[in-house]
């Protein structure tokens, strides 16, 4: 199993983002575009940098997918490599369930979409709970700028969370019981995942330990 993601598993995580702030950036025009007179200055306040900000977010992403498509099939394993941490996965099991889960490392698009409902959903609930509370408080300070302030900051506090999420997650993994199975080497979390196993149990243990789990499953 890769721990990198495929040329059309990247590829799809810029193209639907790219293309959904794309749609966003013209539906926010068009609401702005079907009012005139004073109204039409009211919403532009609000709608125009909204369209803006989605049109640069669409261009960045657009421009990604078409970067990674091009990408030859023969190296697209060193050009993964070369994006590091961000577009890799790691495969965890539990020894006693045999449950396997992957951990796709990086940015969490439904994290940035959903919040904290996902960390909910996974039974994360302190950790949605803390998101929660980031948000709220995060929110409430930026409404000290009139109309796009909240919009600004939940978008702010949504994007920081999105990008530390899947670490997060790896981390309750682990906590869980999970035992790493496969990852791309050198970074933080592989690090400690493979100290706390190694801990519990000799290297031969988790191997043995891990083919029992695959005959069952």
């Amino acid at each position: 199993m890769s721990t990198h993601y495929t040329k059309s598993e990247y590829a799809n995580m810029k193209l639907i983002p790219g293309l959904l702030c794309l749609g966003g950036a013209i539906g926010s025009y068009m609401v702005y575009d079907s009012y005139t007179g004073f109204w039409a200055f009211m919403i532009g306040i609000l709608f125009i940098p909204i369209s803006l900000i989605l049109t640069y977010y669409a261009l960045v992403n657009l421009k990604k997918y078409i970067e990674i498509i091009s990408v030859q099939p023969e190296i697209w394993e060193d050009y993964i490599k070369k994006e590091r941490i961000l577009f890799s996965k790691a495969t965890y099991v539990h020894p006693r369930t045999g449950d396997v889960q992957t951990v796709r490392r990086g940015f969490s698009i439904p994290v940035f979409l959903f919040g904290f409902f996902i960390p909910l959903v996974k039974g994360q609930f302190s950790l949605a709970l803390k998101f929660f509370l980031v948000i709220i408080v995060l929110d409430t300070l930026g409404s000290v700028i009139p109309v796009v302030g909240n919009i600004i900051a939940h978008v702010l506090s949504s994007y920081g969370i999105a990008r530390r999420y899947n670490k997060y997650y790896e981390d309750y993994l682990i906590e869980e019981g999970y035992i790493i199975q496969e990852a791309h080497s050198g970074f933080t979390t592989i690090s400690k995942a493979k100290e706390m196993t190694q801990n519990v149990l000799g290297q031969g243990d988790i191997g043995s330990m891990y083919n029992e789990v695959k005959k069952n499953i």
